[in-house]
């Protein structure tokens, strides 16, 4: 451009000079974000739009039409992962939809087929069967060893008809069927099999597997009482489930039960939810000494606290009316409890034996405590516990109750109280 004022170049200055350092000690980073990845994302993005990739993918596996499949895939770290694939048909008032997957050490398949007969009425039929040796058994209750996984090998055959009724949010359903199970002593994943686990000394042989599994009639019962008709959204429900399960073989039965409350708000709009989840589950033998380990209850893996595996977190046997509910970590002091003639008053139980159930924060295991030394009165509560149920006095040897914690005797001869 032509110098019209007459004035010259603007001279280099020292800041001119200095402002090369940082280019050039970042220019590797520049490097890398410009040419490794954004270019690269760039050309991948228009490369999408203009072959219409995710229209023809759609198109090919029938999402958003009545007939379709769908490839899956499941990884976990603690067990063999596995392929398969989702089937669905739609056609008028039926709806049909087929599973199956399979892997090293595991087989599944699954067939459902519902009918709508008015607008809020359906009837239906479940198959399912499948087989697997890698299903975790660390032991039973919260003192359990997380190192030492045991796998044993179970198969499960169902046939059960549901009876539906009622929209998603206010809803009622009944499943009857029967059920089928069988233990093995398969194994895999290098890890010992349940029998082993029970040989070394790991755990007590759990209640039902030296029977070699159950054969019976179930039913099951589920209502849903929510004010949202779809989720996310601001609004509060409850659900309330059971199920009674039997073994015509050894001549038991046992019931399952819990509900669940839940609340929703939205303070921003957008559907952006903040929720609070209370929930808790229960088992108990209706005849028979006790409920198979299978059908006890139990976090982690796809239900509550999914940070702890499949079968990592299962309920004491005998402390089935215990339930412990974890709501939020909240910054409370909890202080030294009055005294009543002498005596402290009831509290929850401070043994090991506790059920976790639900958690809505994070998942804090109940050894926790055991993990740092007893601090004076007040103690700092990390989290607000309900409890709720029978009160039972269980220490386990060589502890001792001191502050609410349980903390280790020394010279103290083992024992049980």
């Amino acid at each position: 451009m032509p110098d019209y004022t007459g004035r010259g170049d603007e001279p280099t200055t020292f800041g001119d000079v200095l402002i090369w350092v940082p280019r050039v000690i970042f220019s590797p980073v520049y490097l890398v974000t410009e040419f490794l990845i954004r270019r690269p994302m760039k050309a991948l993005v228009v490369w999408v739009e203009d072959t219409k990739l995710v229209e023809k993918g759609m198109d090919f596996f029938g999402i958003g039409k009545p007939l379709g499949f769908v490839p899956t895939f499941y990884f976990d770290l603690r067990a063999n992962p596995h392929f398969g694939i989702y089937f669905f048909w739609d056609a008028g008032p039926n709806s049909l939809r087929v599973s199956g997957s399979g892997g090293v050490s595991f087989l599944s398949a699954t067939l459902r087929d519902r009918v709508t007969l008015v607008d809020t009425l359906r009837v239906g039929v479940r198959l399912h069967a499948s087989t697997r040796s890698d299903a975790l058994f660390y032991g039973i209750g919260p003192t359990v060893d997380d190192d030492r996984p045991t796998r044993y090998e179970i198969q499960r055959l169902e046939a059960a008809g549901t009876l539906e009724y009622g929209p998603v949010n206010r809803y009622i359903g009944l499943t009857a069927g029967e059920r089928d199970i069988e233990f093995g002593s398969g194994t895999c994943c290098n890890d010992p099999s349940l029998a082993e686990g029970v040989a070394r000394g790991y755990f007590p042989m759990p209640f039902g597997f030296a029977d070699g599994g159950f054969r019976g009639p179930f039913a099951h019962l589920r209502l849903t009482l929510d004010s949202r008709p779809w989720l996310p959204n601001a609004g509060a429900g409850v659900t309330f489930d059971g199920e009674i399960g039997s073994d015509t073989i050894h001549d038991r039965s046992w019931a399952r039960f819990g509900g669940q409350a839940s609340a929703s708000v939205d303070p921003f709009g957008g559907r952006r939810v903040v929720s609070l989840i209370l929930g808790a589950q229960f088992a108990e033998p209706l005849s028979g000494p006790e409920v198979p380990f299978t059908e006890l209850v139990g976090e982690g893996g796809d239900a509550a606290l999914p940070a702890f595996g499949a079968g990592q977190l299962i309920g004491p046997q005998r402390h089935r009316r215990d339930a412990f509910v974890r709501v939020a970590h909240l910054g409370l002091a909890r202080r030294r409890r009055p005294r009543r003639g002498g005596q402290r008053l009831r509290r929850p139980p401070e043994g090991l034996r506790r059920r976790p159930l639900a958690a809505v924060v994070r998942p804090r295991h109940p050894l926790d405590r055991l993990r740092r030394p007893p601090l004076p009165v007040p103690l700092r509560a990390r989290h607000l516990a309900l409890f709720g149920g029978r009160q039972h006095r269980f220490r386990p040897p060589g502890l001792r109750q001191r502050h609410g914690l349980l903390t280790p005797c020394h010279g103290d001869p083992p024992r049980d109280s």
